[in-house]
């Protein structure tokens, strides 16, 4: 154990080092910094306008975290993939003579140590923000991460390095515990229906004795509870159960017979993850899991240029779901919380309604702003330079699907919210071409960080200015509406914002299809 200790302490102490030769790590840290300073100082104006800047509001917010990672962390350990391994490990640590409970042990201290820095933080905002004791906060700090660690690192070893268990067995597992989840959640609904689609119906799910007598997830809870509000009956029942059973999961673990036969699963695991890696620096959104294709043709219409939209259209139209993908899917997910914000809320936000759905919108492209699009896969193909058309349009149709699919997730993010929120025909299609331009800017960004930043400043530095540049665009289009509005009403701030929007697009798609004209290819 002391060589696998050695080995973690030098690959993060050279890890810093490496990354600290480089410029665009600096850039990131700043980032990262205003961007954290942002956040906390947003953070207590939302504590104290959800009234929850007490002891409670802080267990709530926690068992909610519980309640949301605790399962999926048991379920990747069940299906053996809540572990790193590199290419590192298994060239070098899986041959070498260590246990291979203690190899598992290692993969999972790496993920404690981030968890420590969690609870340092989460316990530095109890004082703070929910004005919770120091004795208080430091007992759960310390009890809590030391308990809810060796449990998990027992349950991670019970699950991924058992080799008793059968894939039958693990699949019984795990559907029975996405059925213990199903329950959960319609007893969530039931409570939601039955107290007349509140809000309180989330602290009266989450502090329900029901909840707080499932095993582990709501015993965890129950920890929580007693530690930061006091004893009950209900709390003191569980804690001693979720004690009992993590000192029994960890002699079952240390009694438990493991002689390495995971490896071969995480070998393949390790290559995957090297292609999830080298597609992650490419500024690619990195799945863990290949998607399923399907057979599919296209009709070719048109000539030239238009030939790289119907190749791009044949390689949607292979996949299961065509357009449709992660965006969509957030989209439709922020959507539907909008409508049920609105719903609740409408008339405290009656006299910005409009702002609401592009203040979403703004956020959602500011955090995907950093990732590449089909643009930036595109120019790694030679042929879109060698063909005979203008680069006008190569660029309009290198990037017309990606328009199209801006149009469709922009109806799925305002077309539920609507109802709510009291958008008339002209503001719902006014909002869609906001999300549109918003989705454009990111696209012509592209282009010129792609010809001219990534030089300079490599491939971190590109994203960083994406980000940075794509948030000086919201900042301009949200400073504009706001002045206008406070001046001359919400009406004219609406339209200012929808002008600025629509005229710093097409300023980017005319500086992008002169850069395009000196582009090329790059790995």
């Amino acid at each position: 154990m002391k060589g696998l200790i050695y080995l973690l302490k030098t690959t993060t102490k050279n890890r810093i080092l490496k990354a600290l030769k480089k410029p665009g790590t600096f850039l990131w840290i700043v980032f990262i910094i205003a961007y954290f300073l942002f956040v906390i100082g947003s953070l207590k104006d939302l504590i104290e306008n959800l009234h929850v800047g007490n002891p409670n509001g802080f267990t709530l917010i926690v068992s909610f975290g519980i309640f949301s990672l605790l399962p999926a962390n048991i379920i990747t350990y069940a299906k053996k993939k809540g572990l790193l391994f590199t290419q590192s490990d298994v060239h070098f640590v899986f041959p070498s003579p260590v246990k291979p409970k203690l190899v598992l042990i290692n993969a999972k201290l790496k993920q404690i140590l981030f968890a420590f820095l969690f609870h340092i933080i989460i316990a530095i905002m109890g004082v703070i923000y929910f004005h919770i004791s120091i004795v208080n906060i430091m007992l759960y700090s310390v009890v809590a991460f030391v308990v809810e660690n060796v449990l998990e690192t027992c349950i991670m070893l019970l699950l991924y390095g058992n080799e008793k268990l059968t894939e039958k067995q693990i699949a019984m597992f795990c559907k029975s515990l996405y059925f213990i989840i199903a329950v959960l959640l319609l007893f969530g609904a039931y409570l939601f229906i039955q107290y007349k689609a509140s809000w309180k119906v989330i602290e009266l799910f989450l502090t329900h004795p029901v909840i707080q007598c499932v095993p582990i997830i709501g015993w965890n809870i129950a920890f929580l509870r007693l530690l930061i509000l006091g004893p009950t009956t209900v709390n003191v029942v569980c804690t001693i159960l979720y004690c009992m059973s993590a000192f029994l999961l960890f002699i079952l673990a240390y009694q438990m017979k493991c002689t390495g036969e995971y490896y071969e699963v995480a070998i393949t695991f390790a290559d995957d993850y090297a292609v999830r890696v080298a597609r992650k620096k490419k500024g690619q959104v990195a799945f863990s899991y290949k998607p399923k294709l399907i057979k599919a043709k296209v009709e070719y219409k048109g000539k030239y240029a238009k030939a790289i939209f119907y190749r791009q259209l044949l390689e949607y139209k292979k996949n299961r779901f065509f357009i449709f993908g992660l965006n969509s899917l957030i989209s439709l997910a922020a959507g539907i919380a909008i409508a049920v914000f609105g719903y609740f809320s409408y008339d405290q936000i009656s006299a910005f309604h409009v702002f609401v759905i592009p203040g979403v919108s703004a956020y959602i492209t500011f955090i995907f702003s950093g990732y590449a699009t089909k643009w930036s896969k595109e120019i790694s193909n030679p042929y879109t330079f060698l063909i005979p058309d203008s680069s006008t349009k190569k660029l309009w149709y290198a990037t017309l699907i990606e328009h199209i699919r801006a149009v469709v997730d922009g109806v799925l993010i305002t077309i539920f919210a609507a109802f709510t929120l009291h958008l008339n025909i002209l503001q719902v299609l006014l909002t869609i071409l906001i999300y549109v331009c918003l989705q454009a800017n990111k696209l012509y960004l592209n282009v010129v960080t792609d010809a001219v930043i990534v030089k300079y400043l490599g491939q971190i530095g590109k994203q960083i200015f994406r980000l940075f540049f794509q948030g000086t665009i919201i900042a301009i289009c949200a400073a504009s509406a706001i002045i206008t509005g406070a001046v001359f009403g919400i009406e004219i701030g609406y339209s200012i914002m929808i002008f600025i929007s629509v005229a710093i697009t097409m300023l980017l798609a005319v500086i992008a299809s002169k850069i395009f004209e000196n582009m090329e290819s790059f790995e």
